[in-house]
């Protein structure tokens, strides 16, 4: 029980509630210093006056139960033992301060002024509790106040101009006009006497003095302040932001989606981006400025709960989990364990979209990640995603086309809104599909199942959710319900699912598995499709593509390591400049936009075409991001099951292109078909009314083999 009272008392750090005595003795100290100071300072009424005496002397009372408990606490020192060591505590400097602070309660009856000066004393206590011993030394030692922090230094100085105005009072007979010396020096005009003015002149200098300093300090301070923000070492407040997780190539790509996103709601959004100190420094140089995003960068371990605490996580809207650009295996899975599992994370409504790389067991490790938590996440795979995506547009680039604008917010979209939210009345999927312009409608969510082209003749629920394409979300519009006549009515076959192309992949990089193009091929196109790869890495042997260029082949996709393919493609440009039917075969994988960017502006004279798989997949987790059903959506779209984009043939489907775009409509839903788009010049639009001028007529379809 004694060792206890003295650790409490001498060695607060190791007791469960020290500090909290220690700061209740604070307390008691700063009370009983405004209750002696308050009535010499200010004139105020008897009764406030006999109030502040009666709590003098309770504060008192407390100082003299602490300096017994104390000197009972002692004891435990070794030093300090018996009646001798008790004698010789009482000479300590700290207990000779305790008790020369008493003793004015006890003389107040001589009414002597120099007891105020005694009662001043008791500020030495104030320096002890709060475990600043060493801030005297500041106070005598430049060499250990400049060795200090910034807070340290700050504390001494204030502490020192409060002590010197109070000091400086008692020859002016007012603690205001000591004041406002030390504070403006041109008061000094406004003193009587010469005695006044002397020590006016020595205020003034020493305020000057402390002031500069404190001056010098505040502007170091601001200058720490700046530097912590510019290093990333500071923590985010706001709320309802979103929170990025690593870098790599995808980065851009993303954030330029999401500024096209919160463009199109007219609103700002903030971003705080997590990364390693190292990158901090190299990605602020490279970052643009963005019209309706404030990005913010903040250096931390992503297994370091404190980082999160810096990214104010449990305040945040959704969080992106990028694959870190050195890749680390199961990276990302160790960050999402480590923000679930912390006793720290409370954020239920943080949604996550979680980039991962390896495919296989994914879904179930996440699943086991977040049992039991309300959290949604979604996983998007690279391999995955792509492969879905490239397989089809190897075969036809105009596919490619189509996906890559449904997966930028940039032109018209996947939204998913409320039945309720546009019609106020029973429809089928076919009124209702009828009724909207400006909007496509696509399907419908039901129980949380995504059900894409669903028969016409369903009957929506007014709990179902609507998957539409639109430029955004409040860009649809309703009109008078067309009904086409039942004798005009049109049956036609399903669309073809395979098509015959003769295409040569030149390369095994990463991007594709020509073994899941065959399934959009007929089996004569499967046949010939070949993969060309060179053992000793020379593509530029020009005997390779005289024969491909003399050769009956419709697409040559370059499926090769990004600076290596940089180099080929402006080789073959040069080489094959005067064949401009042959280089328009050339299809380019790419992940680096910046390569992208330069191959496309020196192809003069060529129509070659590009797919940036980086791009694909940052605009996918943005939208994801927005849109919890996006990987449903695509994972339907983009593989040969279930429904699918179709470009109608012309010659298979030409009464098509001679309707009008109500017709139109009518007659492809009727068949079980929606129209989406069409291809005008090479360009794709969608949901063009413009049918006279169509090469090429898009539609989401459930076709055939």
């Amino acid at each position: 029980m004694i060792k206890q009272l003295y650790n409490t008392l001498e060695r607060p750090h190791l007791v469960k509630h020290g500090y909290l005595v220690q700061k209740l003795i604070l307390l008691n100290i700063l009370v009983n210093l405004a209750s002696f100071s308050i009535p010499y300072f200010f004139n105020i009424d008897a009764t406030i006056t006999v109030i502040l005496s009666y709590t003098n002397s309770v504060t008192v009372f407390f100082f003299i139960v602490e300096l017994l408990a104390r000197y009972i606490a002692i004891g435990v020192d070794k030093r300090f033992r018996g009646v001798i060591g008790r004698v010789k505590y009482t000479f300590q400097f700290y207990t000779l301060i305790d008790i020369i602070s008493i003793m004015p309660f006890f003389l107040l009856s001589y009414n002597l002024s120099y007891l105020r000066i005694i009662r001043l004393i008791r500020f030495v206590r104030i320096l002890k509790l709060i475990r600043m011993k060493k801030i005297i030394k500041k106070f005598i030692s430049i060499n250990a106040f400049a060795s200090s922090n910034l807070a340290t230094q700050s504390i001494v100085l204030i502490s020192a101009s409060a002590f010197l105005i109070y000091l400086f009072s008692y020859a002016y007979g007012s603690f205001s006009k000591s004041a406002m010396v030390f504070l403006d020096p041109p008061q000094i005009a406004e003193l009587h006497s010469n005695f006044h003015v002397f020590i006016g002149i020595i205020e003034l200098i020493v305020g000057l003095f402390i002031g500069g300093a404190l001056i010098s300090i505040i502007t170091s301070a601001l200058g720490e302040i700046v530097k912590s923000i510019s290093s990333g070492y500071f923590t985010y407040k706001e709320s309802g932001h979103i929170v990025i997780i690593n870098k790599n190539l995808k980065l851009n790509f993303i954030f330029d989606e999401i500024n096209k996103y919160y463009l199109g709601e007219q609103e700002e959004q903030n971003i705080v981006l997590l990364l390693a100190p190292t990158q901090i420094e190299k990605f602020k140089k490279s970052l643009k400025e963005y019209s309706n995003l404030n990005i913010i960068a903040i250096a931390g371990d992503p297994l370091n709960w404190n980082s999160y605490e810096r990214v104010n996580l449990n305040k945040a809207s959704k969080v992106i989990v990028l694959l870190s650009s050195e890749k680390q295996k199961n990276q990302n899975k160790k960050i999402t364990k480590f923000i679930t599992d912390n006793e720290n994370f409370t954020n239920e409504d943080l949604s996550f979209v979680i980039e991962t790389e390896y495919l296989q067991y994914s879904n179930e490790i996440y699943n086991y990640i977040f049992d039991g938590l309300v959290n949604h996440y979604t996983l998007v795979n690279n391999n995955d995603l792509i492969a879905k995506i490239l397989n089809r547009s190897v075969v036809n680039y105009d596919y490619f086309k189509i996906y890559s604008e449904l997966l930028s917010f940039e032109g018209n979209e996947f939204y998913t809104i409320d039945y309720t939210d546009i019609f106020d009345q029973e429809l089928t999927f076919q009124e209702a599909s009828l009724q909207l312009t400006k909007a496509i409608l696509t399907g419908i969510i039901r129980d949380k199942e995504v059900i894409l082209n669903p028969p016409s003749s369903t009957k929506l629920l007014s709990n179902d959710k609507l998957i539409m394409i639109m430029e955004d979300r409040f860009a649809y519009e309703l009109e008078k319900l067309y009904i086409l006549p039942q004798n005009n009515s049109l049956t036609f076959a399903k669309p073809q699912l395979k098509e015959e192309r003769n295409i040569v992949i030149v390369g095994n990089h990463t991007d594709i598995d020509i073994g899941n193009i065959t399934q959009f091929l007929i089996s004569k196109s499967s046949d010939k499709l070949r993969e060309i790869i060179r053992s000793d890495g020379n593509y530029m042997d020009l005997s390779l593509w005289d024969e491909l260029q003399n050769s009956n082949v419709d697409v040559i996709i370059l499926n090769l390591e990004d600076e290596y393919e940089f180099n080929l493609t402006l080789y073959l440009q040069s080489i094959y400049k005067n064949k401009p039917d042959f280089l328009v075969k050339l299809v380019n994988i790419l992940h680096s936009p910046t390569i992208a960017m330069l191959l496309n502006t020196n192809r003069r004279n060529s129509n070659n075409s590009t797919i940036l798989s980086q791009k694909l997949i940052g605009e996918f987790i943005s939208q994801a991001l927005f849109n919890p059903y996006t990987y449903d959506i695509f994972d339907e779209i983009t593989q040969s099951k279930g429904n699918e984009l179709y470009i109608l043939d012309k010659n298979t489907y030409s009464s098509l292109y001679e309707m009008d775009y109500k017709t139109l409509k009518s007659t492809l839903l009727h068949n079980s078909m929606i129209y989406i788009g069409l291809f005008i010049d090479t360009r794709f639009v969608f949901d063009s009314t413009d049918i006279q001028r169509a090469e090429k007529i898009v539609v989401l379809a459930e076709g055939k083999d």
